[in-house]
């Protein structure tokens, strides 16, 4: 019995990937800069230096939590690099038609702690829809939310990409 119990559970229960429609439910994740006080000014900063003598911030897999933690806590360290970065697209309803979200799920402990981080981007041509792929490419700038600086990719290039065989991002502890 129950491994029957069990084989029904499983075939009831739909098999669905996370996407937008999960993320904008949570929201995506940024910290505002300003927002940060006396709690990160003691924080250990191991890529900031590297980020900023690099031509191109480029997001990989694998330094992509330490990435959004260091452009989304730090955006006025980086107005003006270049970034590359691969997500999927997440659109909410207070954002302009220009802008969207590329944002990848981080799953620290299980699929239930999962939780869309990324970057807000602007961009011409926006009629990308929800859940599309991308890969883009642009400059980081500010821009003022909740009178707090914001940092928002000027996209110049944009590339509808595949999903990826692993499309969540597990932070090595």
């Amino acid at each position: 019995m129950p491994f029957i119990l069990t084989l029904l559970v499983a075939c009831l229960i739909p098999n669905n990937s996370l996407d937008a429609n999960v993320a904008a439910n949570k929201g995506l994740n940024f910290r505002l800069s300003g927002d940060t006080g006396p709690a990160l000014a003691n924080i250990p900063r191991p890529l900031a230096e590297t980020l900023a003598k690099a031509p191109l911030i480029q997001v990989t897999d694998i330094n992509f939590t330490e990435v959004m933690f260091e452009v989304n806590s730090f955006p006025n360290d980086y107005v003006g690099k270049e970034i590359e970065i691969t997500g999927f697209v997440l659109k909410d309803a207070t954002m302009t038609p220009t802008h969207f979200a590329l944002a990848r799920y981080v799953i620290v402990c299980c699929s239930a702690d999962a939780s869309p981080y990324g970057l807000v981007c602007n961009y011409t041509t926006t009629d990308y829809p929800a859940d599309t792929w991308l890969t883009i490419r642009g400059t980081i700038q500010l821009e003022k939310q909740q009178n707090k600086n914001l940092a928002v990719v000027n996209v110049t290039t944009a590339r509808s990409v595949p999903k990826p065989a692993r499309p969540y991002i597990y932070p090595s502890m």
